[in-house]
C-alpha cells in the first residue's frame, strides 16, 4: 500500500509539473520521440552501427576465452608457397594431405575453401576432383558452400549444379549470374552430394559492416535447415546426429548426449539469441597462436615421407580445420582489430561450442524494460530538478547503461542489446537538447523560476479560457525594497543570493498550484488561480496570500554569515474571465506595486481603476505629442513690465492646441514632454520662434527694447550642443542676444553644477540674458548661487500670492530681493495679481513684475495690441 502511495504522488507531481509547462513540453517531448522513431525507420543503420560498435567495444572488455586444445589449425603460408607454389594446387594435393590425416586418426576434417568448378586440365583436371572425392567419402570431411558476392553477401551458393537447379527459384536472379558457368559443370560434383557428409554447410554470417561477431546455427537451403559448418563440426566431432540437436532462439542451443573423444557423455548447451546465432567469443590473437597450428607444407611432408606415427601425436583426436588462406589472403573482419583467415574464426566457433563460453545476450524485451526504466528515472530527474534535469537525465542514461553492462559481463557473461537503450538515449538527448532552450526561453538561470514570457503565456491562457469554475484569479507583483543598495554596497553576488532566498520563501507561502515566476532583476509575480467566485473573497484570498509573502520577507536573510533586513512592495490585480490582455493585467498589478512603493513600500496595494484611467490618458497623450506637427504649437507672451508700468518684454509660453481636444493644458503635456524627451525638439522650436519674433521687433522703434524671456528644460539645457544650437539660432536670425533672456529652474543646479556654469559663462560672453526661475522653492545652494554668472532672480509665484496674508512668505519675498539686489541682479516678481501685491514688493525693492494685473499669457497679436494701448 506505501508503494502505491508513493507512486501516485510520483505521478501526481509529474502530471502537475507538466501542466505547468504548458504544450511546450510536451510537443517536446513528443516530437523528440517522434523524430527518432522516424530516423529510426528510415535510417535504421544509424542504429543498427551504433549497436555493432558496442558490441564491439564490450567484447574486448570481455576479454579473450582460453583455446581447446582438441581444435587443429593447418594453414597454408610462406614455407607452404615456397614449396608447393603459389598458383592455385591441385586438387588432388588436398586428397592426399586429406587422407593422411584421415589415417592419422583425424576425429573430423574440416575444409575452409569453396569449390565452384571443375578443375581445370593444368590442375589434374577430373581425375583430381576424383581423388578429393574418394578421399572425403569417409563422412568425416565437412565442405562449406559460397556465399554469392553480387547479391551483397545474403544469397547461398551451393556448389552443386543439380540441387541449384532444384532450389534456384528460391535464390536472388543475381545468385545465377554470379557463376555463369553453373551450368556446365561436371562430375565429380553431382557424386559429392551422398560422398561429403557435411556438404551444405555456411562457413560463417558475417554483420551488415562485415565483421563476424555472430554466427548462425542453422542455415535454410532448399526445403531444409542444415547446420552450419561451425555447429556441423563439432557435430560431427562429437558424434552428434541432427536429431540429438535442440535449438531454442532466444534461449540455448543444445548438443544432447556428445560422444567425447575419452568416451565421455554430456550435453553441451550455449545462448544463442533471437536468431538462434552464437555471439563468438574469441579466443585471443590468432597469429598468437591460441590454437595448435601446423604448416600445410609440413603436413604434406609427413605424408609423403610416410612419418604417420608423427602426424598421429599430432592429429589423433582432433577436429582439423584446413585453411586455405592462413597468410591473409582470405582476410575476414573482428571485433578485435584485427583481420583474421575465415579458418580461425570456425576454429572460435567449435571453440565457443566445446567451452560452453558463449555469450548470452538479453532478450530485447528486457532491453527495453531496462530502456523504460531509464527514461523513467531520466523524466524522474527532470521533475525533481528542472534547472539541470536535461544533462542529468542524460547522464544518468549513459552510466547506468554502462554500468549494468559492466555488472552483466563482469557476473555472467551477458551482452546487453544496444538498441532499446540508444534508442531511449536518443530521445533523452533530444529531450535534454529542447528542454534546454525551453529553460533558456521560459525560466530564469539564477531562480530556476519561470520567467516574464512563461508567465505571460500561462497567464494568457487563464485570461483566455477563463479560470476554473468561473473562479477569480490573481496576478501579485512582488518587488524588493532596496535591493539596489544591497547591489551597491555588498556586489552583485550577494545580491544573487538574496534573489534565490526570496525564491525559497516565495514559493513556501503560495500553494501547489500557484505559479512563481521572476519578472527580472528584483521583481517576481506570484500567479493565483483558484480564487472564490465573489470578489471581496477573492480579494480576501489574494490579500491573505500577499501578506504571508510580507511577513516571510521581513524575516531576516542569513546571506553569508551577514543578516540582511528586507522587504517587498506588492501591488494586487483581480481578473477573471474578461476581454484584456495579460500584459495589461500586467500593467495594472505593476501600477498597483508602485503605489505601494509611494505609500512608504513594505505594503500591499490593490490595482485603482481610476490610476489605470489616468495611465491611458497618459498613453494617448503621449501618442497626440508624437504625432503633433509644429502647426499645432503656439506662442503665448505674458508681458513683464518695470514699476512704472511700462513693458520691458514678456515670457514666452508655449500652447497645444489639438485639432481635436483643442486647447491642452501646458501642466498636462509639458511634465510628460520632460519625461519622454520630447521636450528637446519643442525647445528648439520655441527658441527658433522667439528669435524670429525678435527680428521682426527689432524693425520697429516701439518693440525693439522689448526682451524675450524663454523657459529652458534641465534636459534641453544639458544636451552637449546646446550653447552651439542657440548660437546659431542667434546667427542665422542675427538678433541683439542682449534680447534673449533665458529662464532656467533651481532643480537643474542639482547635478553637473559645474558644466551647467561653463554652459552659463558661454552665453552670458555672446551677450545672453540668463534669469533663475522659481526661485526659493528648490535647493540651490547659495556658494553656488553667488557662482552663477545669472542677470535677473525670479521671486515664484506662491510666495507672492501670500506675501499679504502669510508671514512666511512676505519674509522669503523681502529676503529674495535683498539677496538679488546684493548680488547685483535684477529681482522679478511674478504671479502679481493685485495692486497691493505690487506695492508690497515696490515697498521693498523689487519693481519688475509679471502676472494677471498687467495681462494674462496671451497670442501674438493680442500681445501687440496691447502694447500699442501701453
Amino acid at each position: 500500500m506505501k508503494v502505491l502511495l508513493i507512486f501516485t504522488k510520483i505521478l501526481r507531481a509529474l502530471a502537475r509539473f507538466l501542466r505547468r509547462q504548458g504544450p511546450v513540453a510536451w510537443l517536446i517531448g513528443a516530437g523528440s520521440a517522434g523524430l527518432v522513431g522516424l530516423v529510426w525507420l528510415a535510417l535504421p543503420q544509424i542504429f543498427l552501427a551504433g549497436e555493432l560498435a558496442s558490441y564491439d567495444l564490450r567484447m574486448r572488455w570481455q576479454g579473450a576465452g582460453h583455446a581447446d586444445s582438441s581444435i587443429v589449425l593447418i594453414g597454408r603460408d610462406a614455407a607452404s608457397d615456397a614449396r608447393l607454389g603459389a598458383g592455385v594446387w591441385d586438387r588432388a594435393l588436398f586428397a592426399k594431405v586429406i587422407k593422411g590425416l584421415t589415417h592419422a586418426g583425424a576425429r573430423t576434417i574440416a575444409l575452409d575453401f569453396h569449390m565452384s568448378a571443375v578443375s581445370p586440365p593444368e590442375r589434374g583436371g577430373v581425375a583430381s576432383d576424383r581423388a578429393l572425392l574418394a578421399a572425403t567419402g569417409n563422412g568425416t570431411v565437412l565442405y562449406p558452400i559460397a556465399v554469392a558476392p553480387s547479391a551483397g553477401g545474403q544469397a547461398l551458393l551451393p556448389v552443386l549444379p543439380d540441387f541449384l537447379s532444384r532450389t534456384a527459384s528460391r535464390f536472388d536472379p543475381s545468385v545465377m549470374q554470379a557463376l555463369p558457368q553453373i551450368g556446365r559443370l561436371e562430375s565429380p560434383f553431382p557424386a559429392l552430394a551422398s560422398a561429403a557428409a557435411g556438404l551444405g554447410h555456411i562457413a560463417a554470417w558475417p554483420d551488415a559492416d562485415g565483421v563476424y561477431r555472430r554466427v548462425p546455427s542453422f542455415v535454410a537451403i532448399g526445403e531444409q535447415a542444415v547446420p552450419a559448418l561451425g555447429l556441423a563440426m563439432v557435430a560431427s566431432f562429437l558424434r552428434v546426429l541432427p536429431q540429438q540437436i535442440e535449438l531454442v532462439p532466444g534461449d540455448s542451443l543444445r548438443l544432447h548426449d556428445a560422444q567425447w573423444p575419452d568416451g565421455r557423455h554430456r550435453t553441451i548447451t550455449v545462448p544463442v539469441d533471437a536468431e538462434g546465432r552464437l555471439l563468438i567469443r574469441y579466443a585471443g590473437q590468432w597469429t598468437d597462436g591460441p590454437f595448435p597450428y601446423l604448416s600445410f607444407v609440413d603436413v604434406w611432408d609427413a605424408v609423403a615421407e610416410g612419418r604417420e606415427e608423427e602426424l598421429r601425436e599430432l592429429v589423433a583426436g582432433k577436429l582439423v580445420i584446413l585453411v586455405h588462406a592462413a597468410l591473409g589472403s582470405d582476410k575476414r573482419r573482428t571485433p578485435y582489430d584485427l583481420s583474421a583467415p575465415g579458418g580461425f574464426i570456425l576454429a572460435n566457433v567449435a571453440n565457443q561450442l566445446l567451452t560452453q563460453q558463449g555469450l548470452r545476450e538479453v532478450a530485447v524485451s528486457t532491453g527495453w524494460l531496462l530502456a523504460f526504466a531509464l527514461g523513467v528515472g531520466a523524466a524522474g530527474a527532470m521533475v525533481l530538478w528542472p534547472g539541470w534535469g536535461g544533462p542529468v537525465a542524460v547522464s544518468a542514461l549513459g552510466l547506468t547503461y554502462l554500468s549494468a553492462t559492466f555488472v552483466a559481463i563482469g557476473f555472467d557473461g551477458l551482452v546487453l542489446p544496444v538498441l532499446p537503450p540508444l534508442a531511449t538515449l536518443a530521445v533523452a538527448t533530444l529531450l535534454a537538447l529542447g528542454w534546454a532552450r525551453h529553460r533558456l526561453a521560459f525560466y530564469d538561470p539564477l531562480t530556476n523560476l519561470p520567467n516574464r514570457r512563461f508567465m505571460l503565456d500561462r497567464l494568457a491562457q487563464l485570461v483566455r479560457f477563463g479560470t476554473r469554475q468561473k473562479r477569480y484569479g490573481a496576478i501579485l507583483l512582488v518587488n524588493l525594497d532596496n535591493f539596489k543598495i544591497l547591489n551597491d554596497t555588498k556586489g552583485h553576488g550577494m545580491g544573487d543570493l538574496l534573489l534565490r532566498e526570496a525564491t525559497k520563501r516565495l514559493q513556501a507561502s503560495v500553494q501547489g498550484d500557484d505559479l512563481v515566476a521572476r519578472l527580472g532583476g528584483d521583481e517576481f509575480a506570484v500567479l493565483l488561480e483558484t480564487l472564490d467566485v465573489e470578489t471581496d473573497l477573492a480579494g480576501e484570498q489574494a490579500r491573505a496570500v500577499a501578506e504571508r509573502i510580507l511577513v516571510a520577507m521581513n524575516q531576516p536573510f542569513r546571506l553569508r554569515r551577514h543578516d540582511h533586513h528586507g522587504s517587498a512592495s506588492i501591488g494586487i490585480a483581480l481578473f477573471r474571465e474578461q476581454d484584456i490582455a495579460a500584459d495589461a493585467l500586467l500593467k495594472h498589478a505593476d501600477m498597483a506595486m508602485h503605489q505601494a512603493k509611494e505609500a512608504g513600500r513594505n505594503t500591499i496595494c490593490f490595482f485603482d481603476p481610476a490610476t489605470q484611467a489616468a495611465l491611458e490618458s497618459r498613453v494617448q497623450l503621449e501618442g497626440w505629442m508624437r504625432a503633433a506637427r509644429n502647426d499645432q504649437y503656439q506662442v503665448y507672451y505674458q508681458i513683464q513690465v518695470d514699476g512704472e508700468g511700462r513693458a520691458t518684454g514678456a515670457e514666452a509660453l508655449i500652447r497645444w492646441l489639438h485639432p481635436e481636444k483643442g486647447m491642452i493644458n501646458p501642466a498636462e503635456f509639458i511634465p510628460l514632454a520632460e519625461e519622454t524627451g520630447l521636450i528637446v525638439p519643442i525647445g528648439q522650436w520655441v527658441l527658433e520662434t522667439v528669435c524670429e519674433q525678435l527680428q521682426v521687433w527689432a524693425q520697429d522703434q516701439h518693440t525693439r527694447h522689448l526682451v524675450l524671456a524663454v523657459n529652458v528644460s534641465a534636459k534641453q539645457f544639458q544636451q552637449p550642443d546646446f550653447v552651439a544650437q542657440v548660437f546659431a539660432v542667434l546667427d542665422r536670425t542675427g538678433i541683439d542676444a542682449g534680447k534673449l533672456k533665458l529662464e532656467l529652474t533651481e532643480s537643474m543646479l542639482v547635478n553637473n553644477v559645474e558644466d551647467i556654469i561653463v554652459k552659463m559663462m558661454a552665453l552670458k560672453a555672446k551677450g545672453v540674458k540668463l534669469s533663475l526661475d522659481d526661485f526659493g522653492t528648490g535647493f540651490s545652494s547659495l556658494t553656488y548661487l553667488k557662482r552663477l554668472p545669472l542677470h535677473q532672480l525670479k521671486i515664484d509665484q506662491s510666495f507672492v500670492r501670500h506675501a499679504l496674508t502669510d508671514l512666511g512668505d512676505a519674509a522669503i519675498s523681502r529676503t529674495v530681493i535683498a539677496l538679488g539686489h546684493s548680488l547685483g541682479m535684477d529681482v522679478l516678481a511674478e504671479g502679481v495679481e493685485t495692486e497691493a501685491q505690487r506695492d508690497f514688493l515696490a515697498s521693498h525693492g523689487c519693481h519688475h513684475y509679471q502676472g494677471y494685473l498687467f495681462s494674462k499669457p496671451v497670442p501674438l497679436a493680442a500681445f501687440e495690441l496691447l502694447l500699442k494701448r501701453d
